[in-house]
C-alpha cells in the first residue's frame, strides 16, 4: 500500500486526532463503494469510541486526495455516526 501505509503515520494527521483527542496509534482501511475505493483514517477515543480523522481516494494520477465530508459515501457515514 505504500503511501496508504503512511497515512497513519502523517504528522498533519496525528496533529489533528491528538486535537480530537486520540491517543492511539491511527488505522487506515478501505471500503468499497460503486466502483470507487475510500480509504479512511481513525483512531481511538479517551472513552474507546472510534473517530473518523480524513477520508482519502487515489485520484487517476496515483495521488492521495481528500474526500469533502459532504461526499462520504454512505458506508463511511454509518461507520461514524456521531
Amino acid at each position: 500500500m505504500g503511501q496508504l501505509d503512511d497515512l497513519a503515520f502523517d504528522p498533519r494527521l496525528t496533529t489533528h486526532a491528538r486535537r480530537l483527542g486520540i491517543e492511539s496509534s491511527l488505522d487506515v482501511s478501505l471500503v468499497e463503494w460503486k466502483g470507487r475505493s475510500y480509504y479512511h483514517v481513525s483512531g481511538l477515543d479517551r472513552e474507546g469510541r472510534r473517530v473518523l480523522i480524513e477520508v482519502f481516494t487515489i485520484n487517476s494520477h496515483g495521488s492521495l486526495q481528500a474526500v469533502l465530508a459532504f461526499e462520504y459515501p454512505p458506508p463511511i457515514r454509518n461507520l461514524y455516526p456521531h
